[in-house]
């Protein structure tokens, strides 16, 4: 259990650096970790930890969707700015 645990824990450090190619690579060598060696206490402490790193990987996706919205709000609004910004420098120019 100590090497999938220390997996897991490398999996979240992927993911709070957001670090998703060392992710994919980590999640293939748990995915790839015998089970059949695992306890009961040990499969439960295994799931625990895999279902908080669901959560956050979750979370963190909710945020990304939210910060992408954001974004084009901030275009839709400004575009117009832009748009008359540019008429006035190429009036200047």
């Amino acid at each position: 259990m100590k090497e999938l645990r220390a997996w897991l824990l490398r999996c979240k450090e992927d993911l709070a650096r957001r670090d998703f190619e060392a992710l994919a690579r980590d999640f293939e060598k748990v995915s790839r970790f015998p089970l059949e060696d695992l306890s009961l206490s040990e499969a439960q402490e295994a799931l625990v930890l895999l279902e908080e790193l669901v959560r956050e990987a979750q979370s963190l996706k909710e945020a990304c969707t939210k910060g992408l919205f954001g974004v084009e709000e901030i275009e839709r609004t400004l575009g117009p700015f832009l748009h008359q910004l540019r008429y006035l420098l190429l009036r200047f120019g």
